[in-house]
């Protein structure tokens, strides 16, 4: 089922197991475990391999009942369905056949305080401030609410919003008073940076006070982690990064942006991106992968990009940022040229052209999403072909529905929901903005069936001609 390989270094174990079934057998006869997922394609699982044997040395050396185990990914049927993980590596906290995914920072003192987190109450009662100093040297951030007795329906909100938050956040609750600037009742939450606290008073309602803390949770200036990427592009705040070259960079550009993230709090969240991590996200941005530091601004809810083309320094900075806030830059878009005459059936977006074309309110819009490279793509297009001439040949349709097609590699689009290639997406008339996903065999009797049952015109081409027939005329 697995095997036990002692690491030199440290003497402990971390069990190697070979498929979902040993993955099962493992999980149900032990109390607990963390389960490393990798990939032996993926660079960055050799790079967390030895922060995972710190993980299971500090486990073993405190006595801890959970024990580590991780599977190679490759050729591994199922493993996907079971854990629903989106990248490599990840880790997966196991209670028999129940499991919950970490989605925090692959550090070890993160995974750590994490794993702390599942043994402890959703609210922890603290009667000192010398608790509390300890709480803040080992967890990130910590939120105390101080009551009195009487504020039940505070305690009460405060108590169902650490339920939903405690695997990200330690949640306290002191009796006994608060600190002299403040007020009670009140919810404070603390991070871990040197006078940095927010509070909220006469915390009234559940969501006042889950809305609180989510927002002053948000660290003020925070290290872009690759693992971390795709969970902050889900968040509706712009995102400003400034790059640096290397680790020890960090502090240093985390102070130089500390002034500018309190100016801005709430308005754009601003990160240092060491470039080392994340090597294409400076051309991603149209910066000068060799220039360094750098800054960008990025929107990830229209995927526009910003580029600051000058020095970054935090007068430029600013002013960039609240030019940008005020609505008076321009997006830098990644374009092939516009096409000026539409020959193929099927119409060639680009980048310039998409807001004309694909957000066309008059129009359902059925785009696939391709690149150069992808094999079925190519493959697809004479059957894409006979789509887009079986609308464009109806006079009742051609002006309704538009079958198109965008390469996806070389143009910046603002639907950043693309996850893999051939990718078919309907834009449909009156639900621009929630566009639907074609998620079953590529054919024309299946996307002209999607179109007439997703789309806002109501248009059923196949009633009015076979999809023989369009066959036949070649």
């Amino acid at each position: 089922m697995s095997d036990q390989t002692a690491t030199p270094a440290g003497g402990y174990y971390i069990h190697h197991l070979d498929d979902l079934k040993s993955v099962d057998e493992f999980c149900q006869t032990r109390r607990t475990v963390l389960l490393s997922i990798v990939h032996v394609l993926v660079s960055r699982c050799q790079t967390f391999f030895p922060v995972y044997e710190e993980v299971a040395a500090s486990l073993l050396t405190s006595g801890s009942e959970i024990q580590c185990a991780q599977i190679q990914a490759a050729n591994k049927l199922g493993l996907g369905g079971r854990f629903h993980f989106r990248a490599f590596p990840t880790l997966v906290l196991c209670h028999g056949k129940d499991f919950k995914t970490y989605r925090g920072p692959l550090r070890k003192d993160d995974i750590l305080a994490f794993l702390k987190r599942q043994d402890m109450a959703a609210v922890t009662n603290i009667k000192s401030s010398a608790e509390l100093d300890d709480l803040r040297r080992t967890h990130n951030t910590v939120v105390v609410a101080y009551l009195k007795p009487e504020d039940q329906a505070a305690l009460q909100g405060f108590t169902a919003v650490a339920e939903e938050m405690k695997d990200d956040i330690i949640f306290c609750l002191s009796n006994d008073g608060s600190p002299e600037e403040t007020s009670v009742p009140s919810v404070v939450v603390y991070k871990n940076v040197a006078e940095e606290r927010s509070a909220l008073p006469n915390p009234s309602t559940t969501e006042a006070i889950r809305e609180f803390i989510k927002a002053a949770a948000r660290p003020l200036v925070a290290e872009l982690l690759p693992e971390l990427h795709q969970d902050i592009l889900q968040q509706p705040l712009p995102l400003g990064y400034l790059f640096i070259s290397s680790p020890s960079q960090h502090h240093q550009a985390t102070t130089d942006l500390l002034l500018l993230a309190r100016k801005y709090h709430n308005l754009i969240q601003l990160f240092t991106v060491n470039t080392f991590n994340h090597p294409d996200l400076l051309s991603t941005m149209h910066l000068t992968p060799s220039q360094h530091p750098s800054f960008a601004i990025h929107s990830p809810s229209r995927n526009r990009k910003y580029p600051l083309t000058q020095t970054p320094t935090s007068a430029n900075i600013n002013l960039f940022i609240s030019n940008f806030l005020a609505g008076a830059l321009r997006p830098t878009i990644k374009s092939q040229p516009v096409p000026t005459v539409q020959i193929a059936p099927v119409v060639e977006v680009v980048g310039l052209s998409y807001d004309d074309l694909v957000l066309d309110p008059t129009k359902d819009v059925l785009v696939e999403f391709y690149t150069q490279w992808c094999a079925p793509c190519k493959a697809l297009l004479p059957e894409y072909e006979k789509l887009a001439t079986l609308y464009a040949k109806d006079e009742k349709a051609r002006d309704k529905i538009v079958i198109a097609k965008l390469d996806y590699e070389a143009n910046d689009v603002p639907d950043g929901d693309i996850r893999g290639f051939p990718w078919f997406k309907l834009y449909p008339v009156g639900r621009k903005e929630e566009p639907v996903t074609y998620g079953e065999k590529p054919g024309v009797e299946g996307w002209a069936a999607f179109v007439a049952q997703e789309g806002g015109q109501g248009v059923d081409i196949l009633r009015g001609e076979e999809v023989g027939d369009v066959e036949g005329k070649g």
